[in-house]
């Protein structure tokens, strides 16, 4: 993330790495993917009107059933594109959201952990 500070009246940008909870991920982003969903979109747009145009074009020897044949197998394959993508999403999402419950450590028998310390450094205090 592009960071802004001053420095003896001069004003400064530095890069910044940081740990987002998905929330704030989302919001960091948004624009971002916005983008990208609309460009998208128009791409679709266009790729579709070029479509309709070659297709004027074309000799009328083609059945329209090839035609259907042809815009199936396009379909399947952009809608396996997306579900991959939202798996891929999904699993970015559950990975961040392991990292920030950060979990307990298993420790070793000769190993303390820090609750224990604690307990330990108490009960030597109130002895």
């Amino acid at each position: 993330v592009n960071f802004a500070y001053k420095e003896d009246h001069e004003t400064k940008n530095t890069l910044v790495k940081i740990r987002l909870c998905p929330s704030c991920s989302y919001k960091l982003n948004y624009k971002k993917e916005h983008k990208k969903a609309r460009k998208k979109d128009t791409e679709d747009r266009k790729r579709k009107s070029k479509n309709i145009e070659t297709d004027g074009k074309k000799n009328r020897k083609s059945t329209s059933g090839d035609k259907d044949k042809s815009d199936c197998t396009d379909t399947v394959k952009r809608r396996a594109d997306e579900k991959k993508t939202e798996e891929d999403e999904l699993n970015e999402i559950v990975k961040e959201t392991e990292a920030w419950k950060g979990g307990k450590k298993e420790t070793g028998e000769g190993e303390t952990t820090l609750e224990v310390e604690i307990e330990d450094y108490f009960a030597g205090l109130f002895a």
